[in-house]
């Protein structure tokens, strides 16, 4: 099992147990460097220099979280249940730049979470969610 499917098994079984898994459709696709598909549509992300994370975003009905980084990145889910608080994935994810890389999967419509990126460089590309 590689890194990226342990961490999404992880994260899927986190939000299992804290109530905000379920699963989504749409009938747009964005594909990744292996094939996978997800149905989501894509929309622009921006993290200014100096920070490690972006502002708070809210999940659509893709079920998955997705970036597509403009430049190489380590990265990681941070959720913001509505309990307060953030719930971070334990390790970052390589994203390479240009390719669609899976953060989260089984995420519930409406999740509130933002990216966290190990490096404080400015960060900008495309997020499906």
């Amino acid at each position: 099992m590689n890194r990226n499917r342990l961490a999404a098994l992880v994260v899927g079984i986190a939000l299992a147990t804290s109530g905000l898994a379920t699963t989504a459709s749409a009938s747009t696709h964005t594909t990744d460097s292996h094939g996978s598909q997800a149905a989501c549509g894509a929309s622009k992300y921006a993290k200014p220099a100096n920070t490690h994370s972006t502002r708070v975003i809210v999940t659509g009905s893709c079920g998955l979280i997705r970036i597509k980084p403009g430049t190489t990145r380590n990265v990681k889910v941070c959720f913001k249940p509505s309990s307060g608080g953030t719930q971070c994935v334990n390790k970052y994810t390589y994203a390479k730049k240009g390719q669609w890389t899976t953060l989260a999967t089984d995420v519930k419509a409406g999740t509130k979470y933002l990216l966290n990126f190990k490096a404080t460089n400015k960060s900008s590309g495309l997020i499906a969610d």
